[in-house]
């Protein structure tokens, strides 16, 4: 099991702070759970959660997301070739199905599923890789698709809240949002990601 805490800040503003814990299982099967409380300048102030669950093989099973007291949820299933998607604002439902290959990924506002992406990427040094991502809304959950290249660059030496680490350093290039920068460790766990337009996580507690 690892656990930790992320802080996250925008422009500079700390407006969250996320517990996180990923378990593998005995038949190989990996849960992520966090919790995570949002305060202004976040969109809108709440406690948060997710749940996200993959097979042994590493393919995405499950998503679940509360937020709002309740009020808002999401909940997406992948069934073969299928996601079958689901987001809720108090008694407005709604729902679509998205046609799904395994070379897809889902993303949202928390460093979990940058995680995901890089064990399922496998990525080497230098290695580039480009796909569409069904990314979740900041608030909404509402699904969207998009497009992000994610690039392995060279392993460097970071200060972090636990001193100098050496850190693999990854890059995301998308479209239609900001350049993202980020560091992990050997396991994909990230311990700080910056972004060109002000948003930054930091590990501020975890279990080695």
């Amino acid at each position: 099991m690892r656990k930790g805490i992320y802080q996250a800040a925008t422009n500079g503003y700390v407006d969250a702070d996320e517990l996180w814990q990923f378990v593998k299982h005995d038949d190989g099967s990996i849960q992520i759970d966090n919790e995570t409380t949002r305060i202004k300048p976040f969109a809108e102030p709440r406690s948060d959660s997710i749940t996200v669950m993959l097979d042994a093989d590493l393919r995405l099973q499950l998503f679940t997301a509360h937020g709002l007291y309740g009020h808002r949820e999401c909940r997406i299933n992948w069934v073969d070739d299928t996601a079958f998607t689901c987001w809720q604002y108090k008694f407005d439902t709604r729902r679509r199905e998205f046609a799904w290959r395994d070379d897809l990924e889902i993303s949202y506002r928390s460093p979990l599923l940058n995680m995901i992406t890089v064990w399922r990427s496998r990525l080497q040094p230098g290695q580039s890789r480009t796909f569409n991502v069904l990314r979740l809304d900041d608030v909404s959950f509402r699904p969207v698709w998009a497009q992000q290249t994610y690039t392995r660059l060279e392993d460097v030496m970071r200060d972090t809240e636990f001193g100098r680490q050496m850190l693999t350093h990854y890059r995301i290039v998308s479209p239609d949002a900001p350049t993202s920068d980020f560091w992990c460790d050997t396991e994909g766990v990230l311990f700080s990601l910056q972004s060109s337009q002000g948003l930054e996580f930091k590990l501020t507690a975890v279990n080695f």
